[in-house]
């Protein structure tokens, strides 16, 4: 049975703690009990002095009331009205105090009984005082009924006096209470004040003795540890090792002196941190220490092998083991040794680099076979090999498969593949081969091959003559069947080919179009004005319903032949971008609706816009449309009122644009108060020849459709939304 050391014991820092912890719940009870004195004192102060505010309220009752007595009585002896004032001021005087004798008494059920029985006995007497004054008037006075009013006063009076002496006698017992409570907590107080500040005397003394001893302890342990360090100092520059530890809580670093010599460094040179030991590691040795760092806190220990670069720039090698230690507190502690093991890897590595050099090397070699084996059959290319020494053709795998063979199914030589070649494209191969033996820069050769099956595939061959350290000559090629890019190419020229011829008919329709379509439109328009008021009286209101007709079916016939030269002109590709303010060509875009603008009494606000790389006629054509659409889809009674915001913004906030998400910007809203449309229309506003118009607008079906072009001409797009008889949103992106 193990036998308990008592003076042990006490001497521990677990005794000490619970002395500590004891001491402290005592200093709280005590320090809780003196609050709570103080407090029971403030308590019975303030009852003190409740019971002398009743007191006096009482008094200051029975006083106003006995004034209003005397006042009417010196009244009725002298008639004089002098005597009235205090029976005039007395009753409000006596509401006042009942009133903050109710608030005193608020807690005591017992009083607010005698305070409504004194506040009845009181209203009696001064009723009484009203009808004696009532009685004593020399109009009716009346012996009898004064009499009988000064005999009831005075029994009430009496009343009262009793009544108040009771209340008062009633606070007098509570105060006698309230005073002995009030005394035996001013005595107690003292005595655990005196206690506490002993108690906590004697704490502070036993609390100076044992830091007093713990500091002779500590020094005593210093002077060992003073011995033990230099100790490990000496025996680190014998051994050629050094000490870390790393507080895993903390993430602070210790280095002893040699960690620093064995770098090349002073000692406490630099700061004890992973980036700056990091700086020293080998770069090919970094992921050994990262991988070490991130393992660490699930190995209880760990060995890691790697190379420093000292700051002389010397290469040294290092063994570094390193073990995870945790006090009584659960804190984890890593504690290390790094040792110097240059001289013995250098010994001992020699060989085994030699080794792994010569397997390296293999086994590269076979991954790159493979590797060039796998890439020529996905990029549909083959390689060869011409030793001119000795006339050898070496062919890979897939050169045979562009032919449709099997791999190595004829021997490699130009005779056995030269019946693969198209016969019109052989003389290729024969010339170029000559060049090549002449020439050290890459040559290619464009030819067509036959394959077995008969099907006819084209080839680029780029072939160089390469020239070994020994002057050996290879001439090394590649074959890429380039089959599918060529015939898409053929397909490429036949369509722009086809575009071209197009594009000169689109031409030839604008250049009729505006000369040849237009001019019977000139004239139709040109006959119908020269008709004459005096010519319209003759003819019926039909005809001239049908010549309005016409001349309004010309004009709309002109609008839309113009609309299309327009949309035609934005598809063009001869078109010159240029530094523009977007603020100028609004203004222009303005001034030619301008008309318009002042016959709708339309306002327009703008934002400040940006200055762009831009097609200028365009962009002014954009506001041109945009701002005619908004005019004409005006509401007849309301003046049209044209938003233009602008703001720069970033396609990732716009999911709807298609487009790089970190691309910017320059969003530009084009808002009116007009008709607005249904929004299942959104997108199909911009297509020609759609109109969604009402009965009172006219249009050609062609503006959006123009505007939708000249955005996409700028690489950007635009947006429609619409509120039936709210309004339109025209939005435009443009690259900032």
């Amino acid at each position: 049975m193990a036998i308990f050391n008592f003076q042990a014991y006490i001497r521990s820092s677990l005794f000490y703690k619970k002395i500590l912890a004891l001491s402290v719940f005592v200093l709280l009870f005590l320090a809780v009990f003196s609050y709570k004195n103080a407090i029971n004192l403030t308590n019975s102060t303030e009852l003190v002095v409740h019971t002398h505010s009743v007191h006096t309220q009482l008094e200051q009752v029975f006083s106003y009331v006995k004034d209003a007595e005397s006042g009417q009585r010196g009244f009725i002896l002298t008639r004089d009205t002098f005597f009235l004032e205090p029976y005039l001021g007395a009753r409000s005087k006596v509401n006042q105090s009942i009133t903050q004798l109710r608030t005193l008494t608020a807690d005591n059920r017992q009083q607010q009984n005698n305070l409504d029985t004194l506040h009845q006995l009181i209203d009696f007497r001064f009723s009484m005082l009203e009808n004696a004054l009532k009685a004593a008037s020399p109009a009716s006075f009346n012996v009898s009924e004064l009499r009988n009013c000064l005999i009831k006063g005075k029994t009430t009076m009496d009343n009262i006096r009793v009544k108040v002496k009771d209340m008062i006698d009633l606070e007098m017992n509570y105060l006698t209470d309230r005073h002995n409570k009030y005394k035996n907590t001013a005595a107690l107080t003292p005595l655990f004040t005196l206690f506490f500040f002993l108690f906590s005397i004697f704490i502070f003394v036993i609390a100076y003795l044992k830091i007093n001893k713990d500091l002779e302890d500590l020094k005593e342990a210093n002077n060992e540890l003073l011995i033990t360090t230099e100790t490990i100092k000496h025996a680190e520059k014998i051994g050629n090792f050094s000490i870390w530890r790393w507080d895993l809580q903390t993430n602070k670093l210790i280095y002893s002196d040699n960690q620093y010599t064995l770098l090349g460094c002073e000692p406490h040179s630099f700061e004890p941190t992973i980036e700056n030991y990091m700086s020293f590691v080998h770069p090919d040795d970094l992921h050994v220490i990262t991988g070490g760092i991130q393992e660490s806190p699930n190995h209880q220990q760990l060995t890691a092998f790697f190379r420093i670069i000292r700051k002389d720039g010397t290469v040294r090698y290092f063994k570094s083991i390193g073990k995870i230690l945790e006090d009584i507190e659960g804190k984890k502690i890593r504690i290390g040794v790094n040792f110097d093991v240059t001289e013995e890897h250098l010994i001992n590595a020699a060989l085994v680099e030699k080794n792994l050099e010569l397997k390296q090397n293999n086994d590269n070699l076979l991954i790159a076979t493979e590797s060039t084996k796998q890439a020529e059959k996905i990029g549909q290319f083959s390689t060869w090999q011409w030793d001119l020494q000795t006339n050898k053709l070496m062919y890979s795998d897939n050169q045979y498969a562009l032919l449709g063979l099997e791999p190595q199914s004829f021997e490699a030589k130009i005779e056995n593949y030269m019946p693969f070649v198209y016969p019109d494209d052989r003389h290729l191969i024969s010339e170029r081969a000559r060049d090549l033996e002449q020439s050290t820069e890459p040559i290619s050769i464009f030819f067509r091959i036959m394959r077995q099956d008969g099907a006819v595939r084209y080839l680029n061959s780029v072939a160089k003559l390469f020239q070994d350290s020994e002057g050996k000559k290879t001439i090394i090629g590649t074959n890429i069947d380039i089959t599918e890019q060529h015939l898409n190419n053929l397909a490429l020229k036949e369509n722009n080919l086809d575009l071209q011829q197009k594009n000169n008919q689109l031409i030839a329709f604008n250049n009729m179009a505006s000369h040849d379509l237009q001019e019977p439109l000139r004239k139709i328009q040109t006959f119908i004005s020269r008709i004459s008021e005096r010519d319209t009286e003759t003819i019926s209101e039909s005809i001239k319903d049908y010549l309005w007709k016409i001349q309004a079916s010309a004009t709309r016939m002109r609008n839309l032949i113009d609309n299309l030269l327009l949309y035609s002109s934005t598809t063009k590709s001869e078109v010159f971008f240029k530094k523009s303010d977007l603020n100028v060509l609004l203004i222009k875009a303005q001034l030619e609706s301008g008309h318009h603008i002042q016959e709708k009494n339309a306002v327009i606000e703008s934002d400040e816009l940006p200055v762009l790389n831009v097609i200028p006629f365009q962009i002014e054509q954009l506001f041109i449309n945009l701002l005619s659409n908004s005019l004409k889809f005006s509401k007849p009674d309301t003046p049209p009122i044209i938003k233009i915001n602008c703001a720069l913004i970033y396609a990732k906030d716009y999911p709807n644009l298609k487009t790089d998400a970190d691309k910017a910007y320059y969003k530009i809203s084009v808002a009116d108060n007009g008709w607005g449309f249904d929004p299942q229309y959104s997108e199909t506003v911009f297509n020609i020849f759609n109109r969604l118009q009402r009965i009172d607008t006219k249009g050609t079906g062609i503006g959006l459709a123009i505007c939708k072009k000249i955005v996409e001409n700028h690489a950007g797009f635009i947006t429609a939304e619409g509120v039936p008889d709210v309004g339109a949103t025209f939005t435009i992106f443009l690259p900032a």
